[in-house]
């Protein structure tokens, strides 16, 4: 009895992080970082199991022709599928550095093979190469949280908080792009972090979660990361009104966050900032 209840956890948690694997790469893959393409959903599979990349191939695949950008970045898409088959094939990829590795190596031999074809000139190379350099760093430090998350690891400490970081900025800045509607999805994630750091670790939570969330929507869009300049300052007295009642310190976090847009000039883009960070604050 106890084998069988067990052995179902087990399926229940795989089919659990195969549905996370696929539903990430959906939400990353067509992400932009200015004008650029993200890569992170290449740093995802590169540190994820082989079968969750799989995962992660068919739901950056299906993103891709959802939104009908199949042909827009063939050397994101053939890296993807390398990572995904050299998981099969090649050893386990135990450690973060390994999982950078792969990362950056797949997207470089990718680009390389489209330079040799004749798909991409060399200014287009050397800016793929400059993403490989990205994708590894983002996938090292992807490794280093997520290894934060096995049972004798105990979740967030002090010396993975540098991988949590980094991971909040670029994610933020790759669903910065993701608009359904009014709804922007970084924001709204943004406003929720900051609020649980400042919540959690008082005004040094919500300082360095503002900032980060500051610089992670500035990847993403201009206009937007310079709406969002006050956010360490609303997350700092967050942080510092965290005892207070939770209704509270969220009408104290938009009030501040609102008289800085009053003071830089509102637009559409900072009110539509408020009102995914006032969603953010309901979650």
């Amino acid at each position: 009895m106890i084998k069988e209840r067990t052995t179902e956890r087990l399926t229940r948690g795989q089919a659990g992080a195969l549905l996370l694997s696929g539903v990430s790469a959906f939400l990353l893959t067509g992400a932009r970082f200015g004008e650029f393409s993200s890569p992170l959903q290449v740093s995802l599979a590169a540190v994820v199991s082989p079968l969750q990349g799989v995962a992660v191939l068919a739901g950056s695949l299906f993103a891709s022709v959802t939104q009908g950008t199949l042909g827009d970045a063939p050397v994101l898409l053939c890296a993807l599928v390398m990572i995904v088959l050299s998981g099969f094939v090649l050893p386990r990829r135990t450690s973060a550095g390994m999982g950078a590795l792969a990362a950056a190596a797949g997207l470089s031999i990718s680009a390389g093979l489209f330079f040799v074809i004749g798909g991409i000139d060399l200014a287009d190379l050397a800016l793929y190469l400059c993403m490989a350099v990205l994708a590894g760093v983002a996938a090292y430090f992807a490794a280093e949280a997520l290894t934060a998350f096995r049972p004798a690891a105990g979740g967030y400490s002090e010396p993975n908080g540098c991988a949590f970081g980094v991971c909040f900025l670029l994610v933020t800045g790759a669903l910065g792009s993701a608009q359904l509607w009014i709804c922007n999805l970084g924001v709204i994630f943004a406003g929720f972090v900051i609020l649980q750091g400042a919540k959690r670790y008082g005004i040094a939570g919500g300082t360095v979660c503002g900032v980060l969330a500051s610089a992670g929507l500035m990847l993403c869009s201009r206009e937007l990361g310079g709406a969002a300049a006050f956010l360490a300052l609303s997350g700092m007295a967050a942080g510092y009104f965290a005892d207070f009642h939770k209704g509270a310190v969220c009408l104290l976090f938009l009030a501040i966050q609102g008289a800085g847009q009053l003071l830089l000039g509102t637009d559409s883009t900072a009110i539509l900032l408020l009102l995914n960070l006032a969603a953010g604050c309901l979650l």
